[in-house]
């Protein structure tokens, strides 16, 4: 199996250093990082009292760089096979000022923001632990467990060890503000509510060993007694397959969150004088504890 996973990474390419016995590897990458970015909005004046407005904005970000080499071994000159992050976000908003009389003034707005963003390295769909090496309990059952498990060899980490990658967030928010403003002789009084709502959902089995699983090696496995090992005696235990831990970070269900907030307040702004002015207010905040959907 060691064999199997080196042969999938290409010989060095550079003289290297020290004679050679530092050989390195150089490859020309091609990164993507394109945005595009859509907005509209649109006044309407309804009449001489009141005005609505709309605008919708929209962004499209998506990022090609996210594997250095390609699991089958060869060079990358593009980026087909490095991986890709997608990153779509929409925003809505409508809002409203409205003149009552000439005293009074209603004023709000609505909002929806909304973002989706997946994240895959070039090692993603296939199942190099199961199916290629034949390592029970890398990949799977879920897809998205697919690709290269990482080895940890003492020197430079063989496999896919970005455990914050596949990843998927879903996450939208809502709020809501509505003012009333009311002139009464040298007062000021305006009175609003506020509202926001998050809906969060996340599946990112960052933590640990990875979604994809990894493997250890001590150099304790082939030192002898009395003698401090170092990296060849991790690297001399990847060899044999003796490995001396390994895990898998694991995520059964998508992590939900649900939260709204309240808030109301009501203010008072006096001109008690040319020289004077007093402002006094109070507002009140709810905030539930946040909690899980379903």
């Amino acid at each position: 199996i060691a064999r199997q996973i080196q042969a999938l990474y290409p010989a060095p390419n550079d003289a290297g250093t020290n004679h050679g016995l530092r050989n390195n590897l150089f490859l020309a990458r091609q990164p993507k990082a394109d945005r595009d970015n859509y907005d509209l909005k649109v006044n309407w004046n309804r009449s001489a009292s009141h005005q609505i407005f709309g605008k919708v904005s929209v962004m499209d970000a998506q990022v090609a760089d996210l594997w250095p080499l390609d699991p089958q071994g060869e060079l990358l000159l593009g980026v087909e096979d490095v991986g890709s992050g997608d990153t779509r976000s929409w925003l809505a908003t409508f809002g409203q000022t409205w003149t009552l009389s000439p005293t009074m003034l209603i004023d709000g707005n609505f909002g929806i923001n909304n973002q989706n963003q997946t994240a895959q390295g070039g090692d993603f769909g296939t199942n190099f632990g199961t199916d290629v090496f034949g390592l029970p309990g890398t990949n799977g059952p879920d897809p998205r467990q697919s690709g290269l498990p990482y080895f940890n060899t003492g020197m430079s980490t063989l496999g896919n060890n970005a455990g914050w990658t596949p990843l998927e967030r879903k996450e939208r928010s809502y709020t809501f503000t509505t003012n009333v403003t009311k002139l009464a002789g040298k007062h000021e009084l305006r009175a609003g509510f506020d509202f926001i709502r998050y809906e969060l959902e996340h599946w990112q089995p960052e933590l640990g060993s990875g979604p994809r699983g990894n493997f250890d090696f001590s150099g304790n496995i082939t030192g002898q007694p009395g003698y401090t090992s170092n990296i060849w005696n991790q690297y001399a235990t990847f060899l044999m397959g003796r490995t001396s831990g390994y895990g898998k970070s694991i995520q059964f269900e998508t992590m939900t969150g649900r939260e709204n907030q309240y808030g109301l307040f009501v203010n008072d702004r006096w001109q008690a004088s040319d020289k004077l002015t007093v402002t006094a207010g109070l507002r009140w905040e709810y905030y539930p504890l946040m909690s899980r959907d379903g």
